[in-house]
């Protein structure tokens, strides 16, 4: 039989699930408590057990839609030790992720209701480029320190980089003026990128 533990974090799960099809759907302010309800089943009690209120789960849609990548980024943190292969590792899974179809439309919909609700936007920017850029800022720290990079503020460096590697292709997904980019493609443009950010940052070539 299953413990109850996995049948609560299953639960969850699909709460989420339903929640960010909601959102997606009918943008945050039509989305309702009573919708997922309808959607998902199961009471308000078990609702609000794990989520105070519609911004708290917001969040928590976010957090749930970036999870691989910051569970990658923990394992960055870990493993990589050369300068090139961990900002390639670390810039293939952020391009993967935040050029896909579902992360663009979670974040038109940030955008188109930032004016009205400045909380979503403070929701947004804590849960995606913060928690995002942390693991590779200690990275870049760490590659100072073995005289890889020149000794400049490693959070202006990892804006440095996340700029250069998002800037034009982000403002091309939003405006819907590009589709989700291959693979292959994603590969093309971080090297790109790594190699200006490496000749500008570097001390070495690595």
């Amino acid at each position: 039989m299953e413990n109850k533990s996995r049948v609560a974090t299953r639960k969850y799960q699909g709460i989420l699930d339903a929640a960010t099809d909601l959102f997606l759907e009918h943008g945050y302010q039509e989305a309702s408590i009573s919708k997922l309800l309808s959607r998902f089943g199961g009471s308000r009690e078990t609702i609000y057990r794990h989520f105070r209120s519609k911004e708290e789960l917001f969040a928590a849609v976010l957090d749930h839609q970036l999870q691989d990548y910051l569970e990658f980024m923990l394992a960055l943190d870990i493993q990589s030790d050369d300068l090139k292969q961990g900002l390639r590792e670390w810039s293939n899974a952020l391009m993967g992720i935040v050029t896909s179809e579902r992360y663009i439309r979670l974040r038109r919909l940030v955008i188109s209701e930032v004016t009205n609700r400045p909380v979503l936007g403070q929701i947004y920017y804590e849960h995606t480029y913060m928690k995002g850029t942390t693991a590779i800022t200690g990275f870049l720290r760490r590659q100072q320190q073995k005289g890889r990079l020149k000794s400049i503020n490693c959070k202006r460096m990892t804006s440095y980089l996340v700029g250069m590697m998002l800037y034009e292709i982000m403002h091309k997904r939003i405006m819907n003026i590009v589709p989700a980019p291959t693979k292959e493609q994603i590969c093309m443009h971080t090297e790109e990128v790594l190699d200006d950010f490496i000749s500008l940052f570097g001390i070495n070539k690595i």
